[in-house]
């Protein structure tokens, strides 16, 4: 019995020792897109605190806005299509669960080629948070680079950005 119990506290020193150093309980580093993320403490006053994960954040729009969204990289789907890796930004101090994506697809001349507008992902981007996200399909086989635009942004509390005015004018 006395060696039971000495092999259960052997085995729950491990597993706090790999959850401290990053890893997960069966020993491999967790996706970095979904790890917590800590907050930094010197942000200036004026600007809300972004998380610290080694991944630079672009500025906040200046406008309403509350995401932003990052081209990464082109990547091929099992079914060989080309589809875009991209980091999804959430400014708002709300989750957001839908974001309308515009995208520009240019050649590796920089002329654009036809791409997906608009793209919607209902993947959720937390408050204050990022995600990568994988989007689009059967994207151009000529397409080399994409620069994405937030058009639309439906949160978890029910609202939405931009806020849709009604037939009498008031916003919904």
């Amino acid at each position: 019995m006395l060696q039971r119990e000495s092999l259960l506290v052997v085995y729950l020193l491990i597993l706090a020792v790999g959850l401290f150093s990053g890893c997960t309980p069966n020993g491999q580093s967790p996706d970095k897109s979904s790890a917590p993320v800590e907050v930094t403490q010197d942000a200036p006053e004026d600007s809300p605190p972004k998380p610290v994960d080694r991944v630079e954040w672009p500025d906040e729009p200046l406008d309403d806005t509350p995401a932003a969204a990052q081209f990464l990289s082109l990547v091929r789907a099992e079914d060989e299509s080309l589809r875009a890796k991209v980091r999804l930004f959430n400014f708002s101090e709300t989750d957001i669960v839908e974001l309308e994506l515009e995208l520009q697809c240019n050649d590796k001349d920089g002329k654009k080629v036809p791409c997906l507008k608009p793209w919607k992902t209902t993947r959720k981007v937390p408050a204050r948070s990022h995600v990568s996200h994988v989007v689009g399909a059967h994207l151009p086989a000529e397409l080399e680079d994409i620069t994405i635009r937030v058009v639309g942004a439906r949160m978890a509390d029910g609202n939405r950005w931009p806020k849709k005015k009604t037939s009498r004018g008031a916003e919904r």
